[in-house]
């Protein structure tokens, strides 16, 4: 059973952060999908999402009668990193593949040639 917080209220089971990774496992996700997830009720999983929406943490979209839920730009964290990726070790210069300021001075050339 759930306890009462210093004040009378019931705590809640799941943090925040257990919140997040309700919506980071669908993203985006509907509110009864994160509902299912924390296998709580769909109005206690809404006014979770709406105190993290007030947090800048989700961001929300009204689709008919259905609201969609996804992480803002602060909560998503790079998925593919792999710190051991010899991208990290890579010495500036070494690469052979063209670096993106490179191909873009290369089309900057072009248009302005064509001009």
């Amino acid at each position: 059973m759930t306890e009462r917080d210093e004040r009378g209220r019931y705590a809640s089971d799941h943090t925040d952060a257990d919140v997040l990774a309700a919506v980071r496992a669908r993203d985006p996700a509907g509110t009864s999908e994160v509902a299912d997830e924390l296998g709580v009720s769909r109005q206690n999983a809404d006014k979770r999402l709406r105190k993290l929406a007030d947090a800048d943490c989700v961001e929300r979209k009204k689709i008919g009668a259905v609201a969609i839920w996804w992480l803002s730009d602060e909560e998503k964290s790079p998925s593919d990193v792999t710190p051991e990726d010899s991208f990290w070790t890579a010495e500036p210069g070494s690469s052979t593949n063209s670096t993106d300021a490179e191909q873009a001075d290369e089309n900057l050339a072009d248009t302005l040639a064509d001009e």
